[in-house]
């Protein structure tokens, strides 16, 4: 158990002890514990059942357990202002070296091994079947996202894919004879060039992302029709964003003599409001505007560097900075600083979106007084055999079987089209079946998020 220290009665305004140089790991911590459905999940649902003990590549739920005993201690210990995370760090560092000692590391690397680890422990495929890769093979690009995402679910469903995954589209277009190939793939956050300049958004590094490259020379594309390396055009964006959008900004920089350095360019970006439109390759319904509620800094140089956290919290909407143990609230006009590292934005959920399913598959609106904000907006629960959850379909009250809508994009309709056979072909495959110990199981209102049970609906 979680070593306790002081008194407060502030819910989830916790602050963690610095265990030596672990700052790294307390400003992540802390930004994921104010991600909403997360926690819903990890205090509001019993999440032990899903535990996957066989999984070689997991931690036969060590990880998730010690996460789980403190997540529950920051948030329903109200009488408690300080944490001393010493069993969460053992469990982590007896499966990555790199976490066992107490030198400094990056809270990133830190966060993906961690968010790397849950996925593993709560995967709820039991045996992972062998997939092939998905070729476009001059198909439309609808039919081949939604044919990548359930080769992806057939060996990947967890809460942390219902939440924080997404799937970017990988262009590639000879400019030879103008074939085009599209690839899919699954993304967990989202790596972003920091534009060398004084002041930049944030906009300005999703569109340098985004921003097509020329491969040439030494770096041409074999193309398939030209059956030889070709000039090629390469362009990636976002095919799906998830509920939790994180963005990493790439400020540590290796020059050519191995000599690594930090970009201290002040990058604006906003509380509110940010609207990935623009970087979006698909033509979802919907919206995709999000909030931020969390942000790793990093301060000072590569030698010398210290982290903290910024985070809003759920249960009085105030934004508050953790640095280790000193936890003092903040305004959001300064949560905006030119050490943001890792940001963490939620989608914010229009009320037509904000639906739910009862358990004999009727669509049953949320009531009126939710916010605007993830708290409201439904958690799809990624099944094989329930494909109109997928994110591909952002509206979970359109089946997939209705009717086509004359005045509805031919792209739309392709994607209903390879949703209908993908469900076709789901219902007699044994290796889409979750563990049995998931069925029927809901999470409690923690909140006001809900993740929808994909047993409920078959």
């Amino acid at each position: 158990m979680e070593e306790i220290l002081n008194k407060s009665n502030f819910q989830g305004i916790v602050g963690l002890k610095n265990l030596g140089n672990t700052c790294f790991m307390n400003s992540a911590l802390q930004c994921l514990a104010n991600s909403v459905p997360l926690m819903d999940y990890f205090l509001g649902y019993n999440w032990r059942q899903e535990i996957n003990v066989n999984n070689p590549i997991g931690t036969g739920g060590v990880v998730a357990e010690q996460f789980g005993v403190l997540v529950r201690a920051m948030w329903e210990c109200e009488e408690y202002r300080v944490i001393a995370p010493k069993a969460f760090k053992r469990a982590l560092g007896a499966f990555r070296a790199q976490f066992s000692g107490y030198d400094q590391q990056d809270s990133q690397e830190f966060l993906a091994f961690l968010l790397d680890g849950l996925h593993e422990d709560l995967n709820r495929v039991m045996q992972k079947p062998y997939v092939e890769e998905i070729d476009s093979d001059g198909r439309e690009q609808e039919e081949v996202a939604v044919e990548a995402w359930k080769a992806y679910l057939l060996r990947n469903r967890s809460i942390i894919v219902d939440i924080f995954q997404g799937q970017l589209r990988n262009v590639l277009s000879c400019m030879s004879c103008r074939y085009t190939s599209f690839t899919f793939d699954p993304f967990m956050y989202m790596t972003v060039p920091v534009v060398r300049s004084g002041r930049v958004h944030i906009c300005d590094c999703l569109a340098e992302f985004c921003r097509p490259e020329i491969l040439s020379l030494d770096c041409q594309w074999k193309c398939p029709k030209c059956k030889v390396p070709r000039d090629a055009e390469k362009k990636m964006d976002i095919w799906i964003a998830p509920p939790i959008f994180i963005i990493h900004l790439k400020r540590f920089q290796e020059n050519s003599f191995g000599r690594r350095s930090k970009l201290d360019t002040f990058v604006d970006f906003p509380t509110e409001n940010l609207d990935l439109s623009e970087f979006m390759g698909s033509k979802q319904p919907g919206t995709h505007t999000y909030d931020l509620y969390g942000v790793s800094n990093h301060h000072g140089s590569l030698s010398g560097g210290h982290y903290t956290a910024f985070a809003k919290n759920r249960v009085n909407k105030k934004w508050y900075f953790y640095d280790d143990v000193r936890v003092k609230e903040v305004r959001a006009e300064d949560v905006c600083t030119k050490a943001a590292y890792v940001l963490f934005y939620h989608k914010v959920y229009i009320p037509e979106e904000i639906r739910m399913h009862s358990s004999d598959g009727e669509v049953v609106p949320m009531p009126l007084q939710y916010e605007r904000n993830i708290s409201g907006g439904l958690i799809k629960r990624q099944s094989i055999t329930v494909p109109h959850y997928w994110p591909h379909v952002n509206d979970p009250s359109v089946s997939i079987r209705d009717s086509m809508d004359p005045s509805e994009p031919p792209e739309v309709q392709t994607l209903r089209d390879a949703l209908q056979k993908a469900a076709v072909n789901a219902s007699g495959d044994a290796s889409a079946q979750d563990s049995p110990k998931s069925e029927g199981s809901r999470i409690n209102k923690f909140s006001s998020s809900r993740v929808a049970s994909e047993t409920a609906l078959g």
